[in-house]
């Protein structure tokens, strides 16, 4: 199976083919080296064949960076990385999705950043992530959910939305996300507002040609 794993996903699960000649603090700065200098998926092409527990780990030390442009990037590769995982690890990629949940939980004593981008990343690019995680995205949107807004990552989760939107709005839809976005409309800050406009551009373009509708309450 582990033969298997590691050539359809080009990713291993276990380090032990690398951990005795490359240390965590190498490998790190090989995989921020090869974003700062590469977009996520040529950079990720040359990450197939590292063990994916040690590309993930440094992936999501990554997403703290204070450079947003690298922070970015991160998040972006995280999609292309755990979607490969899913194919053949799907509880591996479940875990990763709980990680970066958990980051964002006031219990964790941190603030998350880049995670709602990296879990958008993940289920932009994989349909059955993105069935059962939507639901947990979306709840950060809403003030009787797991609310993120006027905090220090509203954008970001934004951003997020907004990636998803991209390749699955039916699935946003089917959860009533433009309900919960209406609300960021009313925020004092511009860029906040357009990300929530651009978003609902995507899910429920009828509604924004009617700018009436579009500030309705449901």
């Amino acid at each position: 199976m582990g033969a298997e794993r590691e050539g359809r996903s080009g990713l291993g699960g276990d380090g032990s083919s690398t951990g005795g000649t490359r240390g965590r603090r190498e490998l790190k700065e090989r995989i921020r080296s090869l974003l700062e200098r590469r977009s996520p998926p040529p950079a990720v092409e040359e990450l197939r064949g590292l063990p994916a527990s040690q590309v993930i780990h440094t992936l999501f030390s990554l997403l703290s960076t204070n450079k947003a442009s690298l922070r970015s990037r991160a998040a972006a590769a995280f999609g292309l990385v755990v979607s490969d995982l899913a194919l053949v690890d799907i509880e591996a990629a479940r875990n990763v999705m709980r990680r970066l949940m958990w980051s964002v939980n006031d219990e964790s004593g941190g603030i998350g950043w880049g995670a709602p981008e990296a879990m958008a990343e993940i289920l932009a690019r994989h349909e059955g992530l993105a069935r059962e995680y939507a639901p947990i995205l979306i709840s950060y949107l809403r003030e009787d959910g797991n609310f993120l807004g006027h905090g220090p990552i509203e954008k970001g989760l934004l951003r997020a939305i907004n990636r998803v939107a991209e390749t699955r709005s039916d699935i946003l839809r089917s959860h009533d996300a433009s309900r919960y976005l209406r609300n960021f409309l009313q925020s004092q800050d511009s860029n906040v507002r357009q990300l929530a406009a651009r978003a609902l551009r995507r899910l429920d373009g009828e509604a924004l040609r009617n700018p009436e509708n579009l500030m309705e309450e449901r």
